[in-house]
């Protein structure tokens, strides 16, 4: 990673930028001049004046240092200015955002360069800012640590979905933890996170640096204020902030410098009875409510925005826009998997088939393809499904979303179950008709159930979320039909529904399809690199738009005057200024 130029307070602004174009002139016989670029991206000069105090100086000489001892030379500059490609909420016509378009697919072309549109100039973005944490707290990269997810279905600031994390009845620490083992020794990162006072109304944020001395500080979330640091002895925190969003809610954080040492830095966040105190024994109904968690480097805060189907993150957020625009849009660059085999092939006999029949298994599916399958019910008075094989090797305790594409064929209603290793099981009705959420039941715990109508000739994708729990019983998906009152029920030959693209998978919503045939598959949409190019997994289809959103900085290197300390130092106090050029990347 490369380093960053600290956010100083006595930087003024705005910082000057010029664009920077290099041309050759030839000039013909006639006296004809004709211009040529020399480059197909302009650079950027930018200046920035100061007016510091000893520390910022000391931030200001450090970092000069980094920089011009790093390769290349490079660095990152927060141009708070121009920082932000952005998002709008699919679905809606939400005036004021937007995102910023790749070139289509052609179904071969696996790379793409960030891009964003200036005024109608497709100018290349070298330096995308990237979360350092996953957002979804029921993923496993975030440890629970005497607690456990007790819902993930509770509305935050962008009118999506909360998780609300209960403690467990032991002694110790009640927390959520994640690993930021990228960090770079002695650079400052910003974490923050967005909470929500349940039972618990005080929460403790803090990080570990590379030294292990960790250092944060306490929030009460009923008041409203910062309460007490946390290892008052340590002086490694600055920039703390409380932000009050509404309905209860507050953005918090801080900024922290990573320092040096062989501990492998760690994110915490946890329940806390009162100022100053962690540790204390848990009582299981009492938690809070959390939500967007980031952690960047540098010591300014970036923006969040979300849509109807996922938040994102600062770092750039990578959509498609084909079939599932309106249900799950975004692209993953940390591996999913679909662990439901034959997740669109309902006449293999993996899938059992409960007083139903399949007329056919060549019907229009989503994607356009002629893959879906026709399921009947038989004239008997009993339930009508088709349930999947027990799916085996899931952890105990696993948060799992069940989805699968639904569409009426005389049929408006359906339900899903899910089976938990705990011997309980989960279920919700979904009324088709109106695309809307119908009672639930079962003897587990539903953590989420969502439905959309994904705008493809009366398709829908439905899905329910829980703890899998732990114990011998086995985990099986059922997709049972409904006469819109329950389950069971006298049949008819002549009604049922279309399905395609069963997936189960860990996390706390249903994320973009992945088909199987035999067994599991595990799929990493993209990867990024750091000077913003994105590498698909499989190529976008011909014609298939792909856009992304998010905050970027901008790769530059100091001017040759300035990359001599000398100088460097004389343009700082005696003329209040430095100036330093955007980086062309090859």
């Amino acid at each position: 990673m490369t380093v960053k130029m600290p956010f100083c307070v006595g930087m003024e602004y705005p910082v000057r930028r010029t664009p920077i174009i290099r041309r050759d002139s030839i000039e013909a016989q006639s006296g004809r001049t004709t211009n040529l670029p020399r480059w197909s991206q302009p650079r950027y000069r930018f200046g920035a004046s100061f007016n510091l105090q000893d520390a910022d100086w000391k931030r200001l000489e450090g970092f000069w240092k980094r920089a011009m001892t790093s390769p290349g030379q490079l660095f990152l500059f927060p141009f708070l200015e121009d920082s932000q490609a952005k998002d709008w909420r699919f679905g809606h016509a939400a005036v004021g955002r937007e995102v910023q378009y790749l070139a289509p697919g052609d179904g071969s072309t696996t790379e793409f360069q960030l891009v964003r549109d200036v005024g109608g100039f497709s100018e290349v973005v070298t330096a995308p800012r990237v979360n350092m944490v996953v957002e979804d707290f029921c993923l496993p990269a975030w440890t629970k640590t005497g607690t456990s997810i007790a819902s993930a279905n509770y509305t935050d600031p962008f009118q999506t979905n909360a998780v609300k994390i209960n403690e467990d009845t032991s002694t110790g620490n009640h927390l959520v933890a994640h690993s930021m083992s990228s960090a770079i020794g002695n650079e400052e990162y910003t974490v923050s996170f967005y909470a929500k006072a349940g039972e618990r109304t005080w929460v403790l944020c803090h990080v570990y640096p590379k030294d292990g001395n960790d250092n944060g500080y306490f929030f009460d979330l009923s008041a409203g204020k910062i309460g007490s640091v946390l290892r008052a002895t340590e002086t490694n925190v600055r920039n703390v902030f409380m932000e009050a969003l509404g309905s209860g809610w507050f953005r918090c954080g801080f900024t922290i410098n990573m320092r040096t040492g062989a501990t492998t830095p760690e994110f915490w966040i946890q329940t806390s009875t009162g100022d100053g105190v962690y540790n204390f024994t848990g009582i299981a109904a009492n938690g809070l409510y959390l939500f967007g968690p980031q952690a960047e480097q540098g010591a300014q805060i970036s923006p969040r925005g979300g849509d109807v189907a996922s938040p994102y993150p600062l770092g750039p957020v990578i959509y498609q826009h084909d079939y599932q625009e309106l249900c799950s849009p975004r692209k993953y660059s940390h591996a999913r998997t679909n662990v439901v085999i034959r997740s669109q092939d309902f006449s293999n006999a993996s899938w059992a088939k409960v007083e139903t029949t399949l007329p056919s298994t060549s019907q229009s599916a989503p994607d356009g393809t002629g893959t879906a399958t026709q399921v009947r019910e038989t004239a008997v008075n009993s339930t009508h499904s088709v349930q999947a094989s027990s799916i085996a090797g899931l952890a105990d305790n696993l948060i799992v979303t069940l989805s699968v594409f639904v569409k009426s064929d005389g049929r408006n209603a359906i339900a899903l179950d899910l089976n938990l290793k705990n011997g309980l099981y989960v279920r919700q009705f979904f009324n088709l008709a109106g695309a809307t959420l119908g009672a639930t039941a079962g003897t587990g715990v539903l953590l989420r159930a969502e439905i959309f109508d994904i705008g493809v000739s009366g398709w829908h994708r439905c899905s329910v979320t829980a703890n899998i729990g732990s114990g011998g019983s086995a985990v099986i998906p059922d997709i049972l039909l409904s006469d819109g009152t329950g389950v069971s029920y006298l049949g008819d030959i002549t009604k049922g529904v279309l399905l395609w693209g069963a997936m189960v998978e860990n996390g706390s919503r249903a994320t973009r399809y992945i088909p199987t045939t035999a067994s599991a598959v595990a799929v990493t949409d993209y990867t990024l690199s750091a000077v913003g190019k994105v590498t698909f997994a499989a190529a976008p289809a011909s014609g298939i738009l792909q856009s992304w959103s998010g905050s970027f900085d901008w790769l530059c290197q100091f001017d040759g005057e300035e990359a001599e300390f000398e100088n460097f130092a004389y343009r700082f106090w005696n003329l209040g200024d430095i100036s330093f050029t955007s980086y062309k990347v090859p």
